[in-house]
């Protein structure tokens, strides 16, 4: 099973990251930069830039133009990547390869992306590879792509429904058919929600209708009244409490003067 990371192309202008000891130019280090470049955009494997930004821009720092033409010969060589460096424009091979789009409308997104891409050669090599991944993917996929690459007659994959691998093959017939089982059952579960909203709504203007009375309104809280003060109650209370604080005084003291107090206490 395949294993795969997330990395946040941010990790390149990370101020931490730029204090470390900067990458030496290699092919290795040219590769793990082009994975995970800013300029990498939502069509896998197709990146915008051009040479000398490239060189320009790798890494934060920066590498010698010379260094970079050597390790992109690497990288040539191994065929795992090309450039039209005047049209601006890097393809990573195994791009489609490790992220093939999921649904239709993955594909609709990238719409503005394939056409700021100028025609070149890459453009026609990558044009022919996602139609391979896309038929392979099912008849919607692939009628998607023809659409945001313009061709006449094709048409955008339909706004409602399942946006799910739409294949058609022996072995997924019967996925298919369980997929379109559970969407309907969703389906109806949907739309008996939304009529019971749609009756409490119809209720509540029913309700509140003109010439319908409305609930009466809660009275506000009041706390009850305090009793009146009695200055008279309130002294002799007093002069009680005195009383008695002054009467265990006295209780105490005797005892502590009677013979064997102190032994007792």
């Amino acid at each position: 099973m395949a294993r795969y990371r997330t990395v946040d192309p941010k990790v390149h202008t990370d101020s931490k990251i730029l204090r470390l000891s900067p990458a030496r130019p290699s092919g290795q280090a040219l590769w793990m930069y082009l994975l995970t470049a800013p300029e990498n955009g939502p069509i896998p494997g197709l990146l915008r830039i051009g040479e000398a930004s490239l060189a320009e821009s790798i890494y934060g720092h920066g590498w010698p133009l010379r260094d970079l033409r050597r390790c992109w010969r690497e990288l040539e060589r191994e065929g795992i990547a090309k450039a039209d460096w005047r049209s601006r424009v890097v393809w990573l091979l195994k791009g489609l390869t490790y992220n093939p789009p999921k649904t239709p409308n993955h594909i609709l997104s990238w719409r503005h992306a394939w056409e700021e891409i100028p025609d070149c050669g890459i453009k026609t090599e990558v044009r022919e590879r996602l139609l391979a991944i896309c038929a392979e993917q099912g008849p919607v996929f692939a009628e998607t792509f023809r659409y945001i690459d313009g061709v006449p007659g094709a048409k955008p994959p339909p706004k409602s429904g399942p946006n799910r691998r739409h294949n058609s093959g022996p072995n997924n017939r019967h996925n298919n058919s369980q997929d379109q089982d559970q969407d309907q059952d969703q389906d109806q579960d949907q739309d008996q929600d939304q009529d019971q909203e749609r009756a409490q709504a119809r209720v509540r203007r029913n309700f509140f209708r003109k010439g319908k009375p409305r609930p009466p309104d809660l009275p506000e809280y009041e706390p009850p009244p305090l009793p009146p003060r009695d200055p008279e109650a309130e002294k002799a209370g007093i002069a009680l409490v005195i009383a008695e604080i002054e009467a265990a005084a006295a209780r105490k003291k005797a005892a502590e003067n009677e013979p064997g107090g102190d032994s007792a206490a």
